[in-house]
């Protein structure tokens, strides 16, 4: 295995246990609790986006209202943005084509 491969293994390792303090933290935990963390927020609107994304539009209007609220209570979500800018983006291109 090279040095590069190495390093990049070692780096999404680290990256993991990091990542799992950030999003306690966040959710107002002592990450070293123990504590079972939030469901992920692409867990929560995924389906809806892709059954969106595949046509159907009462699919994708329910992901974008879950977006929107979570967006009322925490603007700067970052999850939300990026699955409410792709739903946008989406919706965009499917008027382009009327």
């Amino acid at each position: 295995m090279s040095i590069a491969a190495t390093a990049v293994i070692v780096g999404i390792l680290a990256i993991g246990p990091l990542t799992a303090g950030l999003t306690s933290a966040r959710a107002g935990q002592d990450p070293g609790q123990g504590a079972a963390s939030p469901q992920r927020f692409d867990m929560l609107v995924r389906e809806d986006f892709f059954a969106g994304f595949a046509g159907s539009s009462e699919a994708l209007e329910r992901g974008m209202r879950k977006c929107e609220e979570v967006l009322a209570k925490d603007p700067k979500n970052a999850e939300a943005l990026v699955w409410h800018g792709s739903g946008l983006s989406f919706s965009a291109k499917t008027f382009e084509k009327l």
